[in-house]
């Protein structure tokens, strides 16, 4: 697949966010590994000293996976690598398409900023609380990990009011291609 906006943003707030995007996919992967280092230990330890480490669940789905799954979302949305069915629009010309790529743009930003305000709320209260999970040896903290959402959430939005804005690229509606999909 063709990046054709990826390297193409202009402006402070575009380079900012493309760096932090990097970032935020560094860390995902750097917890995708730990995860895999996590659960090939704890599978070890149960196959050959019969003892499970402690809090592998309660990590791997607190910390790793949400890791891998939400702090992906700006760096996809910034290569344009969503998914996207165009069997409603390639009858469309290029104009109308950009016109309505923008409108989703605009409609998934406001679903984001909403997303994150939600998010941030509930990691606010479970900060001031110190969630914590309950396991057999202890707890493990969680509280932590509630942060990522809407982290994640707003850096999403900032992409998308970056393109909207037209600092990710060229405004040109012929520059849509199925390819680049933007």
């Amino acid at each position: 697949m063709q990046q054709a906006g990826d390297d193409l943003g202009s402006g402070v707030i575009w380079k900012v966010t493309k760096r932090l995007t990097d970032v935020f996919i560094l860390i995902a992967g750097v917890g995708l590994f730990l995860m895999m280092m996590h659960v090939v230990l704890d599978v070890l330890a149960r196959a050959l000293f019969r003892v499970a480490l402690p809090g592998t669940i309660e990590v791997v789905s607190s910390y790793y996976m949400v890791m891998a799954v939400f702090l992906p979302l700006a760096m996809v949305q910034r290569r344009h690598a969503h998914i996207m069915v165009s069997l409603f629009t390639e009858w469309m010309s290029p104009r109308a398409v950009h016109r309505l790529d923008t409108l989703v743009r605009i409609v998934f930003a406001l679903a984001a900023i909403g997303f994150a305000i939600a998010t941030a709320d509930v990691a606010i209260e479970k900060t001031i609380i110190q969630e914590k999970i309950a396991t057999p040896d202890g707890f493990v903290l969680i509280w932590l990990s509630r942060w990522l959402l809407p982290i994640s959430a707003a850096a999403l939005a900032i992409v998308l009011l970056c393109q909207v804005a037209g600092l990710a690229g060229p405004r040109n509606p012929e520059f849509h291609t199925e390819e680049s999909g933007d």
